[in-house]
């Protein structure tokens, strides 16, 4: 009885030692979950901001070139 008490014992040890290191291998993972989330988080504001720049930038150039074109038309 000694050496099933001994048995399960060990393998309880085992178990919990493979479901920690799951536990922690799950924290970790969701850390850089979070990390590439506001990775790209930031990706989608620069984008946005450049879509703006070239909005503006069109807008802009069509206001100028204006003139030129009923001109031309």
């Amino acid at each position: 009885m000694e050496t099933e008490l001994k048995d399960a014992m060990r393998k309880f040890d085992r178990n919990t030692t493979i479901f920690q290191n799951k536990v922690d291998e799950t924290i970790q993972l969701k850390k850089e979950l979070e990390r590439l989330k506001t990775s790209l988080q930031d990706e989608i504001s620069e984008l946005n901001g450049c879509r703006k720049t070239i909005e503006d930038t069109i807008r802009e150039t069509t206001k100028a070139s204006h003139p030129e074109l009923v001109g031309l038309m």
